[in-house]
């Protein structure tokens, strides 16, 4: 996986700096966001809050970030400082993180829940800004043949995030205090924001528009042309896909907590880290295939997997449960390389923030806001109904397998449609 071929126009130096800085920047990202859901637990557990809380919370949190990330993109293609937006985005999560901070810490009363609710809006139009943006420096820097390799390195780190920050929460807690962890948090986030901001703030070039038909790149500007049969479709399997898997997967602190009597313990912080740890290694190796074949394939692969996985884990206990929780996240956490590779063969040219945007903010994202919504109506006050709503995310999902095959077959490297 060391073979990372650059674009033409770009130099080595610049594709390992722009490979570092974003993936430091997913790290970080992916990490707060695939921990929120447990925040949440902590804040309503602390609190003594309904599970319609939780609900109201989490799609705060992923509504914004779905509905705002199309924004991104188009402040991206007419103001093109990705690294600089990049650290924007993290500063907001880490104002959302201090916001929650406030909530656990201080009698607000009445006040409560709107502190708690902008503290969610916050966090997630932070966390709108880094994968259209991040994509498309990547995209922009290495070559088709590489390229999903690269973005598997990528997606790793996001991995990494996700493992390492439910763990470290527990670990800074006892090192300090449940509260004062969020603090740290925050300001791992600031932190990883200006280094971003500065070192990516010479990438320009090459993250903007590849050299081809200027008349091209100019239909490509502000979305026309981004919104083919391809992409819309693409975005629609997307957005089935993750309102199956986020609607699971950020009811499974709730699950464990609740259901599974783990209460607020460090157990529940390393189960959730076990669920993410595999995709640590999954993302590169879906990424290493997603060069090699067709991706439509791997993307129903992951699917299939997802549902078949989260079967096994409602029905085992013990040891059992958490190899089939590890599973769960190899094939669930995914979609970071085979989406953004597809999306690259779709629209091989121009700046593809847009497109990113399209399909990783309405698809991705708008799913991860409705997925928690649907098992929270269904759940309503009575958590013991998780794994009968865990069953009906797995018919979803399936059918979101299914559906892969109605997107086009990839032109491929050699032959490469510029709109689907």
């Amino acid at each position: 996986m060391t073979d990372l071929s650059i674009n033409s126009n770009d130099t080595l130096t610049n594709g390992l700096r722009n490979l570092t800085m974003t993936s430091l920047g997913h790290f970080v990202n992916d990490g707060t966001v695939f921990f929120f859901p447990l925040l949440v637990d902590i804040l309503v557990r602390v609190n003594s809050l309904s599970p319609v809380f939780v609900t109201l919370l989490l799609g705060i949190f992923y509504s914004a970030a779905s509905l705002f990330s199309v924004m991104v993109g188009r402040i991206s293609e007419v103001w093109d400082h990705k690294g600089f937006l990049i650290g924007t985005g993290l500063t907001l999560m880490a104002l959302g993180i201090l916001g929650f901070y406030r909530v656990i810490t201080g009698s607000l009363g009445s006040a409560l829940p709107y502190i708690a609710g902008l503290s969610a809006l916050s966090a997630g139009i932070g966390s709108s800004f880094y994968h259209p943006l991040g994509g498309a420096i990547l995209q922009g820097t290495f070559s088709p043949r590489s390229r999903g390799k690269a973005l598997g390195i990528n997606g790793s780190m996001g991995s990494v995030g996700r493992a390492v920050y439910p763990s470290l929460l527990y670990g800074f807690a006892a090192l300090l205090t449940l509260d004062f962890s969020f603090v740290v948090f925050a300001i791992i986030a600031v932190i990883s924001a200006f280094f971003i901001a500065i070192f990516l703030r010479g990438s320009g070039p090459a993250n903007g528009p590849a050299v081809g038909h200027p008349k091209q790149n100019k239909h490509m500007k502000g979305g026309r042309g981004i919104l083919t049969y391809s992409i819309i479709m693409l975005s629609v399997v997307t957005f089935i896909r993750s309102t199956a898997s986020q609607g699971i997967a950020s009811w499974i602190p709730s699950y464990l907590s609740n259901v599974k009597d783990l209460g607020i313990s460090s157990i529940l912080g390393y189960s959730i880290t076990l669920m993410f740890v595999a995709a640590i290694v999954g993302q590169p190796i879906f990424g290493y295939f997603a060069d090699r074949m067709d991706k439509r394939i791997l993307l129903a692969v992951s699917s299939f997997g997802t549902a078949a996985a989260t079967l096994a884990y409602v029905n085992s206990t013990g040891i059992e449960s958490l190899v089939f929780l590890v599973i769960f996240g190899f094939f669930t956490f995914s979609g970071f390389p085979l989406l953004f590779s597809l999306i690259s063969e779709y629209v091989p040219r121009g700046d593809s923030s847009m497109a990113n945007s399209v399909v990783w903010g309405l698809g991705n994202q708008g799913g991860m806001a409705l997925g928690p919504i649907i098992v929270g109506l269904i759940v309503v006050n009575d958590y013991s109904r998780l794994p009968f709503t865990f069953v009906i995310m797995v018919a979803i999902t399936v059918a979101a397998g299914l559906l892969v095959f109605a997107l086009p077959r990839p032109a491929g490297k050699t032959k490469m449609s510029m709109f689907g």
